[in-house]
């Protein structure tokens, strides 16, 4: 018979030893940066800021002028394309559509588009950087965080980086097919992109993927994150997340040492395994399956915004302030990337 305290040591101690290896992988998986407090400046109100003002008129544009935009809308889909496509070119792009076909329940056949504006490189040949959003919302959301609010930042920052003079081409996707029910599958429109620049055969330096960027509290207990990460990271929703799977490592260290917010809003990075499922939950996953390095920046999503996928995700509850300086701290991560 086997001594029942024997047993419940040898229980105890296999269980610490669980915990403490678990412990010991997230801690060692996740690298945290505060680099936003280096050199802190005063926090503009939103009138003095026409950064914000602009990103604030483009989420607004498409979440409450347009509102739902889906395949099951498909006035709410062509009016996106149409103002996508507009602010590129306002901008001084040439525009590709990259067409494909999606097949939902009861809807038959198809036709959806990403749209591509690009910054050549100096060089033919030369590595590619992407930086995308996805302009679809889930279900019968206006999507002013998810994401229009990705969608704003990425149109501004092909406003702020046209000038740049690159060692690397910087191709800049709007994608129309990332909500259900094609996400996790090759209907959406990250996956058709990154199979295609796969087949390029092109070296591909990374991808940037913007999800959900404009929603934050500073009340404690407002950040809330999966399994054991909440023992090693801050419980308040007041920073800008970058994360990314092991093999990307290199690529969001690099990345996010260059991120410099003029107004100090504060970084959080992490390299987690892929098993950490919340961290797959967007375009970047797609380049992650052919073997490119990419990040997701977010302002994590249902972790911290209640309103996620709900018709209560309206312009009005994001801050557009914080939405300006983290596109600023974007733009000079980029910048340190290829220039």
């Amino acid at each position: 018979m086997v001594d029942r305290r024997a047993a419940m040591k040898i229980i105890k101690l296999t269980v610490f030893g669980m915990f403490a290896i678990a412990a010991i992988l997230v801690k060692s998986a996740w690298d945290t940066y505060d680099l936003a407090r280096r050199h802190p400046a005063p926090h503009l109100g939103i009138k003095s800021d026409p950064e914000a003002l602009r990103l604030k008129a483009s989420v607004r544009q498409l979440s409450a002028v347009i509102g739902r935009r889906n395949y099951r809308y498909p006035r709410g889909l062509a009016s996106t394309a149409a103002y996508i496509r507009g602010e590129f070119r306002n901008a001084g792009y040439n525009v590709r559509a990259q067409s494909y076909f999606v097949h939902p329940p009861g809807f038959g056949e198809l036709r959806m588009e990403n749209f591509i504006a690009t910054i050549p490189a100096a060089s033919s040949g030369a590595p590619v950087l992407v930086i995308g959003a996805h302009y679809d919302t889930a279900f019968e959301t206006p999507g002013a965080d998810d994401n229009a609010s990705g969608v704003a930042v990425l149109l501004d920052l092909a406003r702020r980086l046209k000038d740049c003079s690159s060692r690397v081409e910087i191709r800049f996707v709007a994608y129309s097919t990332e909500e259900p029910p094609f996400f996790g599958g090759p209907e959406m429109g990250s996956a058709v992109h990154a199979q295609a620049l796969k087949a390029e055969g092109r070296t591909v330096l990374g991808m940037v993927g913007l999800e959900m960027l404009g929603y934050y509290d500073d009340a404690k207990g407002s950040q809330k994150y999966p399994m054991l990460l909440s023992l090693f990271l801050p419980n308040t929703a007041d920073y800008i997340g970058v994360v990314s799977n092991l093999p990307s490592r290199s690529f969001m260290k690099e990345f996010v040492n260059g991120f410099r917010p003029p107004q100090g809003t504060r970084l959080i990075a992490a390299s987690l395994p892929e098993w950490v499922g919340e961290i797959t939950l967007s375009d970047h996953r797609n380049y992650w399956d052919e073997g490119f390095p990419a990040v997701m920046v977010t302002d994590t999503a249902f972790l911290r915004n209640v309103h996620y996928h709900q018709t209560s995700d309206t312009p009005e509850k994001l801050d557009y302030r914080r939405m300006a300086d983290v596109t600023a701290g974007l733009e000079h991560a980029i910048r340190s990337l290829v220039e």
